[in-house]
């Protein structure tokens, strides 16, 4: 903690260091200052500065933006049950990925509050597990973005279902409609698109777990 010169802090059994000797010594760790007892004769760097994360947002404003639009992602997938405006962003082109990516959204919103919570409560625990999930997240996305291309493959063919040999009233529209083309590449960019997004997200929450287990209670001499 400062002392009364503003260009000094508390060091252990009171004695006052320089900030240039204090940063040498914080590995560049964050810190917040706090003062020296008999009880805690050290200088202790707990939570006060995370760093910045995307968008150049406080790395916990970030993770809570990133938990925020995990949980729109997800609500997204569920309306996918009920419309097919959604399709082209969430995929679903068959009854199988249709409801295995709304059953993903409902997980999604789920650990997407989770993120939140655990970066506005400064819970590491909590932001570990939404990073996990994103791993997670993008793997099953992954296989579904695939199969969902392989249907989608079909969509000339008067809307079959290849993979099941039978007709896809999705497929069915966008044969009738010309528009196979189209929706094929659109859905290939969005996938890429929510691929390449994920896979940030998960390397941004991370880091913030990372910085979060590996800084708060280090302490020195």
């Amino acid at each position: 903690s400062r002392g009364t010169d503003p260009e000094k802090v508390v060091a252990p059994g009171g004695e006052q260091v320089s900030e240039t000797w204090l940063e040498r010594h914080s590995f560049g760790l964050p810190r917040a200052r706090g003062m020296a007892t008999a009880e805690s004769p050290w200088v202790v760097f707990t939570e006060a500065d995370y760093g910045s994360g995307c968008f150049r947002l406080p790395k916990r404003t970030s993770v809570v933006t990133i938990g925020f639009l995990t949980a729109l992602y997800g609500l997204l997938q569920i309306v996918g049950l009920y419309t097919r405006r959604t399709k082209i962003v969430v995929g679903g082109f068959s009854n199988f990925t249709t409801l295995a990516g709304a059953v993903l959204g409902a997980i999604t919103i789920l650990f997407g509050l989770v993120g939140m919570n655990g970066a506005h409560e400064k819970d590491s625990g909590q932001i570990r597990m939404f990073a996990q999930f994103l791993l997670f997240a993008l793997l099953v996305c992954f296989g579904l973005a695939v199969m969902d291309y392989i249907v989608l493959s079909g969509c000339e063919d008067t809307g079959m279902d290849l993979t099941k040999g039978e007709r896809n009233p999705t497929m069915d529209i966008l044969s009738r409609t010309g528009m196979c083309m189209e929706f094929r590449t659109g859905f290939l960019v969005f996938a890429v698109i929510h691929f390449l997004l994920t896979l940030f997200f998960y390397f941004e929450v991370k880091s913030l777990v990372d910085v979060m287990t590996s800084g708060l209670g280090h302490k020195i001499r």
